[in-house]
């Protein structure tokens, strides 16, 4: 028993989000999804994936789906539109991984970013 206890002691766990993403996961930014002309909740997102909130019955996983992503940046809304591949969904949510991203599409949320970044330093700055 202490051998098999050593051994799990020094095992990697290579489900780590540091090793299994390639970027980090968004949560907090105002941003929605349309897709097929229906809007949804975004729970999470990356500059590589969607996690939504959809009726999970309309999806099927290994599809390819053009969608849209718009965000609230400030006053005004940014879209971006992205195609990407559905690789798994449960009862509630559908996860997909986007296909390479136009010059545009990465200008944008990257620009995203940034601005949800000056926004957070102001807030800390007024408090």
């Amino acid at each position: 028993m202490k051998k098999v206890i050593e051994t799990l002691t020094g095992a990697k766990n290579d489900n780590v989000d540091v090793q299994r993403r390639r970027f980090q996961r968004r949560a907090g930014d105002t941003c929605m999804i349309t897709v097929e002309g229906r809007a949804y909740p975004v729970q999470d997102w990356s500059m590589s994936g969607v996690l939504f909130e959809a009726d999970t019955r309309t999806f099927n996983e290994g599809a390819s789906i053009p969608m849209t992503l718009r965000f609230r940046l400030g006053d005004a809304v940014s879209n971006v539109d992205v195609t990407g591949n559905i690789v798994r969904k449960n009862a509630r949510y559908i996860a997909t991984q986007f296909d390479p991203l136009s010059s545009l599409a990465q200008q944008t949320l990257h620009q995203v970013i940034d601005e949800s970044a000056n926004a957070q330093d102001a807030q800390t700055q007024q408090n």
